[in-house]
């Protein structure tokens, strides 16, 4: 496991298999006491969810700078 800050994110509107994988890894990570948030991005999926990164104002945009 990396024990360096970790965001895990997925998209609301992505499949349940893969919604499910991201919050289970998330959970694996908490109980280890590993750092980094959970973020769901609404209404994306694994196409559009990059888009979060194009913009100043998107999700994964201002997490990369908090973690910056």
């Amino acid at each position: 496991m990396v024990k360096k800050p970790l965001a895990i994110t997925y998209g609301t509107a992505e499949l349940p298999p893969l919604v499910g994988d991201s919050r289970k890894l998330h959970e694996v990570r908490a109980a280890q006491h590993l750092p980094g948030p959970l973020i769901p991005v609404a209404g994306a999926d694994h196409f559009t969810i990059t888009h979060e990164l194009r913009d100043a104002d998107g999700v994964l945009t201002k997490q990369l700078m908090l973690l910056a």
